[in-house]
């Protein structure tokens, strides 16, 4: 099962999946007043920036250093969880974006938007983050925070090909939520803010699984759906290698 997510640069294009993931897990900053209903969603999306990115509903965002691709097949990503009667849906919609290299980088951005349905009467919260954990060992590709020196690549960057033994990766921004920044050169990052050309300086780095940011909360009821916006963005120049950059970000929905 899947949906296409596709973003694209001035050399090429690229495809990505999004793959669904519903469990019942929770994150140590979650609560509840009542465990009959508790719950949780998660949806994973695979973002790609080609020159590529990645999301637990699972989406996968890719960006492409590459020519601009149709956007005409869209499609939308669902899951759903519910527990005791209740129950919360996130639908987030393909991305597509094109990412234009220059000597000095300029940044690219689009955004996703997510949608949330709940019947809980104490509504939900929705917290975003990588899917992995640690980060990365170069070396052996694998992200359990084994790597040391040179051969740690961080777990929240994009990886040439989706391998973070590549070689060629893109950075997480050093912005944070609560400091947020303009994207330095061949760096990536997301922001609540509306990005526009001209104001972009809100950017913030994705955190790893176990430190969701909490980017929404409701407390009723919605069964029509409540919407956010989430703008990634990547700066790149040409010293960055033309192709595809991925990794996996997770949505996660808590009632």
């Amino acid at each position: 099962m899947g949906d296409n997510i596709k973003l694209s640069n001035n050399h090429g294009t690229k495809l990505g999946r999004i793959h669904h993931l519903i469990h019942k897990s929770s994150f140590s900053s979650f609560s509840s007043s009542s465990t009959s209903s508790r719950m949780l969603s998660h949806r994973n999306i695979t973002l790609t920036f080609s020159i590529f990115f990645v999301a637990f509903v699972v989406t996968f965002l890719s960006f492409s250093i590459f020519a601009p691709v149709n956007s005409s097949d869209a499609a939308t990503v669902t899951t759903n969880l519910s527990a005791g009667g209740y129950y919360i849906n996130i639908t987030s919609n393909d991305v597509v974006l094109d990412v234009t290299t220059t000597v000095s980088g300029t940044t690219s951005f689009t955004k996703d938007t997510i949608t949330t349905k709940t019947n809980s009467p104490s509504g939900y919260k929705l917290y975003v983050s990588m899917e992995n954990d640690k980060d990365c060992n170069k070396t052996t590709g694998v992200c359990d925070g084994t790597g040391t020196g040179e051969n740690i690549v961080p777990g929240n960057a994009l990886y040439q090909d989706g391998d973070s033994a590549s070689g060629n990766f893109i950075s997480p921004t050093t912005g944070t939520f609560s400091a947020p920044d303009a994207l330095a050169v061949n760096s990536w990052g997301v922001s609540t803010t509306a990005i526009t050309t001209g104001n972009e300086s809100t950017f913030w780095k994705m955190p790893l699984l176990s430190s969701p940011q909490l980017i929404q909360s409701t407390s009723s009821a919605n069964t029509t759906g409540v919407t956010k916006d989430l703008y990634f963005g990547v700066r790149a120049n040409f010293s960055l290698p033309s192709g595809s950059y991925s990794n996996t970000i997770v949505y996660t929905a808590a009632g």
